[in-house]
């Protein structure tokens, strides 16, 4: 398992020259994963080198991750076949090799796209049946507001209005990323937002017996984010 003839081209590929490789072990040359897949290979190649069974001119092509000068690694496309005597006895292996680097990273981002698209699909459905009952609840919530309730009913149903209305912008911002939307960055006040997350929160920590303090400064405080 020792190289006995590297193309020059190793050392566009590589960083290595052809006689540096030629020096190099499997285990110099490929990833562990990779040079597991070689082993694995060549055996199941080797267990059927029998004359009833032998077919002399069968290749293999594997995908390899190959071990760079600089440390980094590529993906490259590797057509094996035995190099054979007169009498069809295997002597050795010949390996054909590309860099199909570029290609595996326009492959990974063509999947992502692609699951970004059914995501978009999955989310549009999702967003369909949960904005709905929430579109009841925001309406039949500030018509309530809106008539003659007792103070703390219509707080309450403030707190369910605005919870409601942040369910429903959360679908909204799940579905705008999904489909590649752009997130609205301003400048925005953290006081105001902290105090409407604890308004929104003052029923269910009531009822678990959460008592909550802030200490907040004076002056305003602004950040850029989304403020939704």
């Amino acid at each position: 398992m020792r190289f006995t003839y590297i193309s020059p081209s190793v050392a566009h590929m590589r960083g290595f020259s052809a006689a540096e490789t030629t020096a190099q072990t499997l285990a110099d040359t490929y990833t562990p994963a990779s040079l597991h897949i070689i082993k694995k290979v060549l055996s199941e190649e080797l267990a059927i080198e029998t004359p009833e069974h032998k077919e002399l001119p069968r290749s293999r092509t594997l995908e390899l991750e190959q071990l760079c000068k600089d440390g980094s690694t590529i993906c490259t496309e590797t057509k094996l076949s035995f190099l054979r005597d007169y009498n069809g006895q295997a002597i050795g292996i010949l390996g054909v090799t590309r860099d199909i680097t570029e290609r595996k990273r326009m492959e990974e981002q063509l999947k992502h796209s692609e699951l970004l698209a059914s995501l978009g699909k999955l989310t549009a459905g999702i967003a369909h049946e949960v904005n709905n009952p929430l579109g009841s609840i925001l309406l039949y919530s500030e018509l309530m507001i809106k008539s003659n309730q007792p103070g703390q009913m219509k707080k309450d149903l403030r707190v369910i209005h605005d919870e409601a209305k942040r369910a429903a912008k959360v679908m909204t911002d799940l579905l705008t990323y999904s489909l590649g939307g752009d997130i609205k960055v301003e400048f925005t006040e953290l006081h105001r937002i902290l105090n409407k997350v604890l308004d929104m929160r003052l029923y269910s920590e009531t009822v678990q017996n959460i008592h909550v303090s802030t200490y907040l400064c004076d002056s305003p405080l602004y950040v850029q984010g989304d403020k939704a």
